[in-house]
């Protein structure tokens, strides 16, 4: 993820846009309409998202899973060092949910600040899972301390650099969401010849590719990739060691086709005859051109082929206009976005592209125009139904300038636009309007319901019709639906009947008035990902009119998606053998509807317990929170278990691949942590304690949170 604050106007990136596979919490939507003379302005303030949660469900496990260490001198002191780095990386969760954090439109300086504080809480958070996950996998305390996460920054302002592993490595995997995972995994790796060495009793299909990466315009090999593809239980922890494959072991090595000059040694090499390139699996085919290598169309199986022509797009700013006082009105800026006509597109010539083509992953590798140096890369993954897309893009070279990516598709979607609202009330919406609702104090999952947005060109502005996305939009007609999930906040647009455009980052060489003083100038090379998925529908009930209605839902396999992409499976490296090769991380199971938001361990030092306190007369001498202090806290043997039941779409033809099940409203927590002692249904903020409870009755549309005591 770049760890780069994120500014916003009309749901547009400013500075950087944040997309890590190790932190990700959604905080809400900030957007303010303006009304002006000249026209309908936008004044978005936007998402900033970490996902802490998994790191305190990872630390929760090291006393409710039964493997905690025995409570030596030694455990207590390793176990109240980790949660202060815990309570350090909460605060700056909490610190992100200012204004100017979330949206980054604040001076140069203050953002370099925030960058700064972001890094420091990832560096905590590293070390936290590394000692909760040493925990759980080896029998000393703190043996984990060697562990590394996968991914790493070395500046605030630095897009991650993903760890190379080497012969005799051992690959640690943390599955972060409440339903098996049969996603393939991939790592990085210094030889050809590497694969992961597991029980000689089963076998895990692997597939080894060559990497590239953008260099100086063109495309240049950067050392291998290893996929695998392996059942991940939920909550769970896998152990591998990175081994040298002999001559009659079996993996399977990718096919290389393409359109550049590629120096790789060791792949079978294939030249692009046909007129179309296809790379499929056994849910969906992707079809891209042969000359620029973007993505043209896509088939779901049993389906009709379904035009995409992915390509990017920029718009200029506006000239002053004239006023009436003599003088000129403002332009485009840090909050506001006044184009100056319809986008150009951009021109697909001189691309190079690389295919890889293997039984596990699939990849095109997209070298665009030189001035802007684009890589997009797109990834079809083994029993996947839906296509993955990263764009790195760096416009430090130009001016005024605002870049996006659009997709004209064959959907007949006429003047509706789909997009999340990232939060459990709904606004709806008149035609046009903007207002929006920000949801504080809880990590929600993305997706809750899409809101229906009318175009209206002929009464509103261009800039009107762009909308935040704090994690997806969808256009549909009768047979089809057509999701962007994204990984990042960014804003949307579907300008034309089944066109949607993303925009992907902007910079601006002037104040818009709204009381920065600046420009936005502080652009960097910029990370972002989506997937984007097709689904097939079944036609409504007779008695259901979908053109009046007001908000949407995702299917069960668009949820999945979201989730697998909003909460990755968390990847470490250690070099200490572990003593388990498996933890499972709960007994039972969850439906595929449920949703774990959070797992909070809590601390008896919270202010909320000072409140308490105080009320009750019985001591106040606790005081609340010393942000001043070094962090020490204590944590108690209470955890709160936050829980959220989705409403799901049911027209969607696809079927959700997971063993899991969608029956039944009644949840068990002991049954999913059987140490637990008691379980007691609190309040959402924590500050009010229910009955006790022995199951948790969750219908669609449900939040609740339980206390767990052990």
């Amino acid at each position: 993820m770049e760890m780069r604050m994120l500014r916003w106007t009309i749901g547009v990136t400013l500075k950087e846009k944040v997309s890590n596979d190790t932190v990700r919490s959604i905080f809400g939507v900030v957007p303010i309409t303006e009304k002006m003379k000249e026209a309908r302005l936008r004044w978005f303030g936007h998402v900033l998202r970490r996902e802490e949660d998994s790191v305190a469900k990872t630390a929760l496990k090291l006393d409710v899973s039964g493997v905690r260490p025995q409570a030596s001198c030694e455990y207590v002191k390793c176990c109240f060092q980790v949660f202060a780095k815990l309570v350090l990386a909460r605060r700056a969760l909490s610190l992100f949910q200012h204004h100017d954090a979330v949206t980054g439109t604040a001076k140069d300086h203050v953002v370099v600040d925030y960058g700064n504080k972001m890094l420091a809480a990832l560096d905590a958070t590293e070390k936290v899972l590394s000692d909760a996950l040493g925990g759980l996998i080896s029998a000393e305390v703190g043996s984990g301390s060697g562990m590394l996460l996968d991914e790493y920054r070395k500046e605030q302002d630095a897009l991650p650099v993903r760890r190379t592993y080497s012969i005799g490595d051992f690959v640690v995997l943390f599955n972060t969401l409440s339903r098996t995972r049969d996603e393939p995994t991939c790592i990085h790796v210094n030889s050809v010849r590497a694969m992961l060495k597991v029980d000689a009793d089963r076998e895990i299909k692997q597939q080894v590719s060559p990497l590239f990466t953008h260099s100086f315009g063109h495309l240049e090999p950067k050392g291998y990739e290893l996929c695998f593809l392996d059942k991940l239980d939920p909550l769970s922890v896998s152990v591998y060691e990175v081994v040298e494959s002999s001559a009659n072991e079996h993996i399977s090595l990718a096919v290389i086709s393409a359109k550049a000059t590629v120096k790789v040694s060791g792949f079978k090499f294939e030249p692009i005859i046909a007129d179309a390139l296809t790379l499929e699996n056994s849910f969906i085919s992707a079809h891209f051109d042969t000359v620029t290598g973007l993505l043209k169309s896509v088939t779901p199986k049993d389906h009709k082929e379904v035009v995409v022509d992915l390509h990017f797009v920029h718009y200029g700013v506006r000239p002053h206009r004239m006023l009436n006082s003599g003088g000129g009105d403002n332009r485009s800026g840090a909050y506001l976005f006044l184009p100056d006509g319809e986008a150009q597109e951009i021109p697909r010539i001189d691309q190079e592209f690389v295919v890889i083509d293997g039984p596990i992953m699939k990849k095109v590798f997209v070298i665009g125009p030189k001035d802007l140096e684009i890589l997009q890369v797109y990834s079809l993954a083994h029993g996947s139904p839906s296509i993955e897309i990263a764009n790195e893009v760096d416009i430090r070279s130009k001016s005024n300038f605002e870049l996006a990516m659009r997709m004209d598709t064959s959907i007949k979607s006429g003047d509706d636009l789909f997009t999340d609202l990232n939060g459990l009330q709904v606004d709806l919406r008149a035609s046009g309007d903007v207002s929006g609702i920000l949801l504080y104090g809880l990590s929600f999952p993305p997706n809750f319901q899409m809101i229906r947005r009318k175009r209206q060109l002929g009464k509103l502005p261009l800039q009107a019709h762009f909308y935040p996305m704090p994690s997806s939009a969808f256009i549909e007609d009768s047979s089809t639906r057509f999701s962007l999930i994204g990984a990042q906040a960014l804003g949307v647009a579907s300008l034309k009947s089944g066109q949607l455009e993303v925009m992907l980052d902007r910079r601006l060489s002037q104040d818009d008035g709204r009381g920065l003083f600046q420009g936005v100038l502080d652009n960097h090379r910029t990370l972002s990902r989506f997937r984007l998925l097709v689904e097939p529908l079944a036609p409504p009930e007779e008695k259901v009119n979908l053109a009046e209605e007001r908000v949407g839902f995702h299917s069960i396999v668009g949820l999945a998606q979201s989730m697998e992409l909003h909460y990755p499976t968390i990847r470490m490296l250690t070099k200490a053998q572990p003593n388990a090769e498996t933890t499972a991380g709960i007994t039972g199971s969850l439906p595929c509807d449920v949703h774990v938001v959070n797992l909070r361990l809590k601390d008896s030092g919270s202010f909320a317990n000072f409140i308490q306190r105080i009320v009750m007369a019985k001591q106040t001498n606790a005081g609340p929170t010393d942000y001043a202090g070094n962090g020490m806290a204590t944590p108690k043997n209470e955890a709160v278990l936050t829980l959220y039941r989705p409403l799901t779409e049911c027209r969607s033809k696809l079927r959700l691949q997971s063993d899991c099940t969608k029956e039944g409203n009644m949840i068990t927590p002991r049954k999913l942590f059987p140490q637990v002692r008691s379980t007691q249904e609190v309040s959402l903020t924590l500050l009010y304690e229910r009955e006790a409870i022995a199951e948790v009755a969750l219908q669609p549309q449900d939040i609740t949170s339980v206390k767990l005591s052990w």
